[in-house]
């Protein structure tokens, strides 16, 4: 007996211990399937030896690190080049259920390696901050502030031995112009902010400015045509009908569906032509906007918690965006529709609720989906986190809105993917979502910084989703591809924009320079559409973030460019048609946003950056003294911005000495408050660089923590 006791066989466990312990079988992958259902940790018993040992090294590597007061940043290497050689073996395939047990734990080592370093870093980084503090307010890293403060680390302008010069040669007068004309621009677009921004009007009044029904009519349809397909707000049928009663029974019409109609034709009214409308009408848009606000501001919570309710609000965020608006006033309209839509309970599945009628089961989809749209692009133009919970929201039904009714009681049947809806522009877009809330979520975390694995990660999940896309394209119009386009791709680039600034110094972030570099080039390559291009002419998010964003991408692209290749001048020769194809697409974006100041734009920082780094490409392309050029090229913009500004808001003198009165104490306050940013003349000594400047640029005369 005892000797058959001796001689027994102990057998290989090959089943998890969790699965082991409750007796149950393990699927052998790695984590398995109930593991993973049950979030809990899933581990191998013939892990937990090799496990030990090598954990007990990192843990006292990194104990020893944080004792020692080293700061350390989150791993930006790939994950296996952290582990020992011994442990740099290729993985098994998931579906072989044999594994072998070394195989195994080397998955599961690299898992637990990076919670082990992740929870390390964790520690010191709070001690740190992963973003930009600007006027009191932490802005992530898709914010544009951080864009240009990033030009900070990019390639000093006097970088080539031939065309160095001392920048205390740069006299300091135009150096003292140039400041002088930045902040007489910024002084007159308030100015020119205070003019648009006209008093309220009353409901009846607004409604009595509204032009012609014709031509509210074409307005409308602008509206159903561009702008309704992607963010699907309205039932079509049921809003026509109500729309039609608008004007035949004045004396019947609902408050609540006035405000939609006067939102709607705001929007509207921005993709008309000169033959449809006349311009006053545009700055009627505004006014419109206000009253509509005016009046939801003082309705009673149960009138707005309803589907017409929640409609209105979502038009005041697309009017917003398309009506010249700031983007923080977007911001906090977003909130304000968000919260009405967690307490209406539309990021719970309507199959939660058995009782609730088709129609509202399958608009409280459409009207959730177009939120979460809303709330991840409004999260990257400000560099905030998605205000979003968690929801089990599923995407709408591939219906056109003919096919139900608020009278349908039986579910129709939806048509193919193949088949185009008035449904499906938005589902595509949904396809993506969850893809782009992470990434929003990644970037803008002020805690920690991104690995380079999770960005990785990341980039293949959006990458394989956008792929997979691509066939439904050729269902939409040109407007909406190009509009997928921007609203998809630009979160490849924020993803990889960090990460590509360091692409010379270190080619292990090849990778992300070339994916920024490649979607920079579809942002900035649309396909040619009257209607984007007024939408580019007119929206926030659209030009002022993404267009912008993808051009400064370009910038650097070139000036890195010709610094890799200034050693070699044939290939400087060689490769200039390549570097001015790049250029021109930079010329685009700048006549864009020449154009943006003449429809109303006031922010003049894009346009003067761009006119600056065009200038240093020439002028390290022609071996010029980059810093003289770079000022000459920052004073023209400068002052044709501020020729520009003046004609709107009615000021014709554009002598720097009625600036300075102009300007009053704001103006010196910049002179002489030691609390301002560094100004150019300062910058003259202290070794001036393209980035300084843009930095400046973007400084304001404000306070940084204002009362």
């Amino acid at each position: 007996m005892e000797s058959r006791a001796h001689r027994k066989r102990r057998r290989v466990q090959f089943s998890c211990a969790e699965c082991h312990r409750r007796k149950v079988r393990c699927d052998r992958n790695d984590p398995c399937g109930r593991c993973s259902a049950a979030e809990i940790r899933c581990v191998y018993a013939a892990d937990r030896d090799e496990e030990a040992h090598y954990l007990t090294e990192v843990e006292a590597r990194d104990n020893a690190a944080t004792k020692s007061g080293v700061r350390r940043t989150a791993p930006i290497t790939n994950s296996a080049r952290s582990l020992p050689p011994s442990h740099q073996q290729p993985f098994s395939s998931p579906a072989t259920k044999q594994r072998d047990d070394s195989q195994r734990g080397v998955t599961y080592l690299r898992g637990r390696v990076s919670e082990v370093q992740r929870d390390g870093n964790e520690s010191v980084d709070q001690r740190t901050i992963h973003g930009v503090m600007s006027k009191a307010r932490l802005l992530g890293t898709t914010h544009p502030i951080a864009t240009y403060r990033q030009c900070d680390e990019m390639y000093p302008i006097d970088f080539n031995p031939e065309c160095r010069r001392a920048t205390e040669t740069i006299p300091s007068s135009l150096l003292s112009e140039v400041q002088g004309l930045i902040a007489s621009s910024k002084a007159t677009a308030r100015c020119v902010k205070n003019h648009q921004t006209p008093a309220g009007l009353a409901m009846e009044a607004a409604v009595r400015s509204l032009p012609a029904r014709d031509v509210c009519d074409k307005l409308v349809e602008h509206y159903l045509r561009i702008v309704e397909l992607p963010f699907r707000i309205l039932h079509i049928p049921n809003f026509r009908r109500e729309y039609s009663a608008f004007w035949d029974e004045s004396s019947k019409r609902r408050p609540l569906f006035v405000v939609i109609v006067l939102l709607i034709l705001s929007i509207g009214v921005q993709f008309s032509d000169e033959k449809e409308t006349d311009p006053l009408q545009r700055q009627y848009a505004r006014q419109w906007i206000r009253a509509a606000q005016a009046w939801l501001s003082d309705i009673r919570c149960k009138d707005f918690a309803t589907i017409s309710g929640i409609q209105a609000h979502c038009l005041v965020v697309l009017s917003l965006q398309f009506n010249g608006s700031k983007p923080d006033r977007i911001w906090l309209a977003q909130g304000v529709l968000q919260r009405i839509a967690n307490y209406m309970g539309l990021h719970r599945d309507p199959t939660h609720f058995p009782e609730m009628p088709l129609y509202h089961a399958e608009m409280r989809r459409r009207l959730w989906s177009t939120i979460m749209e809303f709330e991840v692009q409004v999260s990257m133009d400000l560099g905030m986190l998605p205000n979003t919970i968690e929801f089990d929201t599923t995407p709408p039904s591939n219906l056109d809105d003919e096919a139900f009714e608020e009278t349908t009681t039986t579910c129709p049947k939806q048509a193919p993917t193949s088949t185009q809806t008035q449904s499906s522009l938005q589902i595509h877009l949904r396809r993506s979502l969850a893809a782009r809330i992470t990434i929003a979520r990644l970037m803008n975390d002020t805690f920690t910084e991104p690995s380079y694995d999770d960005v990785l990660k990341e980039t293949n999940n959006l990458a394989r989703i956008i792929t997979a896309s691509e066939a439904s394209l050729h269902l939409f119009t040109v407007v909406h591809r190009n509009l997928i386009n921007f609203l998809t791709r630009r979160f490849l680039l924020a993803l990889h924009r960090p990460f590509a600034t360091k692409a010379l110094q270190d080619p292990r972030y090849y990778y992300s320079r070339k994916v920024c570099l490649d979607n920079a080039l579809l942002l900035l390559t649309p396909e040619p559409d009257w209607d984007f291009n007024q939408m580019l002419l007119v929206s926030i998010i659209l030009f002022r973030h993404i267009m912008h964003h993808a051009a400064i991408v370009l910038c650097v692209e070139v000036v890195g460019q010709i610094k890799e290749d200034q050693s070699e001048k044939q290939l400087l020769q060689l490769r200039q048609d390549a570097r001015g194809q790049l250029l021109s697409r930079i010329r685009r974006v700048l006549n864009m946003t020449e154009k943006r100041l003449h429809e109303g734009e006031t922010n003049v920082k894009s346009y003067v950056f761009l006119h600056m780094a065009i200038a240093q490409i020439e002028a390290m392309e022609q071996g010029m003294d980059v810093a003289a050029h770079v000022l000459k090229a920052a004073t023209m913009a400068a002052r044709e911005a501020l020729d520009i500004l003046q004609q709107q808001s009615g000021t014709e003198t554009q002598d720097l000495g009625y600036t300075a009165r102009y300007l009053g104490s704001e103006f010196d306050t910049m002179l002489q408050d030691d609390s301002v940013p560094l100004t150019l003349t300062e910058l003259s000594n202290a070794g001036l660089s393209f980035g300084d400047m843009a930095s400046w640029i973007f400084s304001d005369s404000m306070d940084e923590y204002p009362l």
